[in-house]
């Protein structure tokens, strides 16, 4: 079975949405709609947090559609089931600017394989 990985390189965009995560003990939502993002948020008064998957931002990207579709054309909302130390051991992580997210699926999946923040060097 093939894999697909999905990279979310905005760097401070990630780390402020999984610090936000750790303060009011939430979990990332992976959402495919206009775009293919994380999202975070706290309250529902409160605007969300969104970090784009590499080459999948309508405002930069002119490709995003195509490259929003790599987990298929239909919309969704997926709930990273993260567990609250992992999510503050990522976030520690990200506070380089050399470091990037990467969530791993199998083909025709959308929940996670696997998970990881790595350096970009």
């Amino acid at each position: 079975m093939s894999v697909i990985r999905i990279r979310f390189t905005e760097t401070s965009a990630v780390r402020n949405l999984l610090v936000s995560c750790g303060m009011h003990e939430g979990r990332p939502l992976l959402v495919r709609d206009h775009g293919l993002y994380l999202m975070f948020q706290p309250r529902l008064d409160d605007d969300p947090l969104v970090a784009y998957a590499e080459g999948c931002d309508p405002r930069r990207d002119d490709g995003w559609m195509d490259q929003s579709a790599i987990l298929g054309h239909d919309d969704f909302v997926e709930v990273l089931a993260i567990p609250e130390d992992a999510i503050a051991k990522m976030a520690g992580l990200m506070a380089d600017e050399n470091t990037l997210l990467e969530i791993e699926f199998e083909h025709g999946a959308t929940t996670p394989r696997m998970i990881r923040v790595f350096s970009r060097r």
